[in-house]
């Protein structure tokens, strides 16, 4: 019985000592960080994936979709990847509807003339960023991006949804060049 009561005690002192040093731990690496805590997906109440390709070009973009809100913002997160093949004229371009204004653009790419950039146009309904979207062949590029968009039109209580239009690649149509025709509508509920 003594032999039972024994291990009984040690094996309390382990669990007690577990606990003293698994909270000391905690305690140090709160420490660390100056009092800052890390946010893991704070706010965000949507995501979505993308997929869209021009076979005939070699042009393809493809990511993630994010939008958080909190009381009084909405902002959506647009990361991902494109490829522009070497006779694409029309590249990428990504629309998004009324009420989002894109703040912040991240697009460092290579194509065959060195770094470019993206190009963002407001529309009748929306913005519009491309990347890619030159006259004649550009002997291709690839790279990552992110596009920021803020709400900019009412309530954010009110959104219900969001819609962003993505195309890709081109022909010519006779002497008529067509970009953008391989188009997807990504529907994002929130």
């Amino acid at each position: 019985m003594a032999s039972n009561r024994t291990a009984a005690l040690a094996a309390a002192a382990i669990c007690i000592v577990a606990v003293i040093a698994s909270t000391a731990f905690i305690l140090h690496q709160d420490s660390g960080s100056g009092g800052r805590s890390v946010s893991i997906n704070g706010d965000v109440v949507a995501m979505a994936e993308f997929s869209v390709s021009d076979d005939s070009v070699g042009t393809s973009t493809e990511g993630s979709i994010i939008v958080q809100r909190t009381s009084d913002s909405l902002t959506v997160r647009i990361i991902g990847s494109a490829t522009i093949g070497g006779e694409d004229f029309g590249g990428v371009c990504i629309h998004s509807g009324s009420g989002l204004w894109p703040g912040g653009i991240m697009a460092p790419y290579i194509d065959g003339q060195g770094l470019k950039g993206p190009l963002a146009e407001a529309t009748s309904d929306g913005y519009s960023v491309s990347f890619g979207r030159v006259q004649g062949s550009q002997g291709g590029c690839d790279g990552f991006f992110e596009i920021v968009y803020e709400y900019t039109g009412g309530s954010v209580g009110d959104v219900e949804s969001l819609s962003f239009g993505i195309a890709v690649g081109s022909y010519y149509d006779g002497d008529v060049p067509v970009m953008g025709h391989v188009y997807e509508e990504i529907v994002v509920e929130l």
